[in-house]
């Protein structure tokens, strides 16, 4: 016979929906899928090529235009207005404020969009809540790499 306190941590779990469990791992499925590539038109990133230009442009934000061969961004930079064709690798992705728009950039996720709902800076993730199609609601948790602030169109 179990405990008092056995009984009442067995009284505080209810029983999960099997539909909901269904959903919970198949999310959980869809998360460990990543990609080589994550430059996506229309989302905002950050140069990280220190020496280019001598470093003119380091650590400045620019929003992917195009995307060549999987990994060359075309990136229009936000405060020149200098045009750039940069590989992935010297780029990075962009936090939006609470509320912002994303799109997920990896996972089985990636081409979904949504908004940024909380940020944990101890484990560099954030909440975002997918915003159309059948994910709709949907709220995960991310790594900062998996997902780049959205430009408004």
């Amino acid at each position: 016979m179990p405990c008092r306190a056995e009984t009442s941590k067995l009284l505080k779990k209810a029983p999960k929906d099997p539909l909901e469990e269904l959903r919970e791992t198949e999310i959980k499925k869809r998360l460990r899928v990543t990609r080589e590539n994550w430059l996506f038109p229309d989302i905002v990133v950050k140069v990280m090529h220190a020496e280019l230009e001598n470093g003119k442009y380091y650590k400045h934000k620019g929003v992917v235009l195009k995307v060549h061969e999987k990994f060359i961004g075309e990136v229009r930079m936000l405060d020149s207005g200098d045009l750039l064709r940069l590989d992935q690798d010297d780029l990075e992705t962009v936090i939006p404020r609470i509320g912002g728009k994303v799109l997920i950039v990896n996972t089985a996720f990636a081409g979904a969009t949504g908004a940024l709902v909380a940020i944990n800076s101890e484990t560099f993730t954030a909440l975002i809540r997918i915003d159309k199609g059948i994910n709709k609601d949907t709220e995960i948790w991310l790594p900062y790499e998996h997902f780049s602030k959205l430009t408004v169109q």
